[in-house]
């Protein structure tokens, strides 16, 4: 499988999945949907969660997050869930807001992994950074660099669905400190690129994500770690 990975860069994924949907409501008592995209190590793991049904869609964010942030690497990379196995850490009882951290791994890869759970706000959000450097960074410092904002949407379409989730990511990107003229730039299946006035930001990589009424942005600046620089 050929690479476009660059020496020094995290490469981001994230996945926002509204959990009081009624697609998203109970789908952990689908057996079908289990035996497809959980190995029966995970299924172990939701099946004995307090809130089974919210580490389910946990760990769906992590795979399509992960599976994110590697196609950006393997380009002809396809979606096969049961390939990319989730270690969430410390074992979370999901009762209350609370993020945590844990890994993502697809073959020889290992992928960072930060979730946010808020069932309060009904959404479960997860951030996948693959780190291709030499130095190993571990997956505290990895998800230290990364930013990232969960956002309400309120579309009536899927087309108004992808704009305000841009819209928002933008106004984000701009609390950040980033240059009003920024754009996002998205061509066909390819991942989104930020762009000011009509030049790449080479040292920034960011992913989107959206689910009719949630959506998230998860960005990172690559600039110390493309001058070799690691803390």
């Amino acid at each position: 499988m050929k690479s476009n990975s660059h020496s020094n860069y995290i490469y981001l994924g994230n996945d926002v999945v509204a959990t009081n949907l009624s697609r998203s409501i109970d789908k952990h008592l689908d057996t079908r949907f289990l035996n497809k995209v959980f190995t029966n190590t995970e299924q172990n793991i939701i099946n004995a969660a307090t809130n089974p049904n919210i580490i389910l869609w946990a760990m769906w964010a992590g795979k399509e997050a992960a599976f994110k942030a590697l196609k950006k690497i393997y380009p002809n990379l396809i979606f096969s869930p049961k390939k990319f196995q989730i270690d969430i850490y410390p074992d979370v009882d999901v009762r209350d807001e609370i993020t945590c951290i844990g890994t993502i791994t697809h073959g020889k890869h290992i992928l960072a992994g930060k979730w946010e759970f808020n069932p309060n706000k009904h959404f479960v959000h997860c951030v996948a950074g693959f780190a291709s450097t030499k130095q190993n960074l571990t997956v505290a410092y990895t998800m230290s660099l990364t930013n990232y904002h969960v956002f309400a949407i309120n579309p009536n379409n899927h087309v108004e669905e992808s704009a305000q989730t841009r819209s928002g990511a933008i106004k984000y990107l701009i609390s950040r400190g980033l240059n009003t003229k920024i754009k996002i730039v998205r061509e066909s299946s390819s991942p989104p690129q930020l762009f000011i006035n009509n030049q790449l930001l080479k040292n920034i990589d960011l992913s989107l994500s959206h689910d009719q009424v949630y959506a998230a942005v998860a960005v990172v600046d690559n600039h110390c770690l493309l001058q070799g620089k690691f803390y």
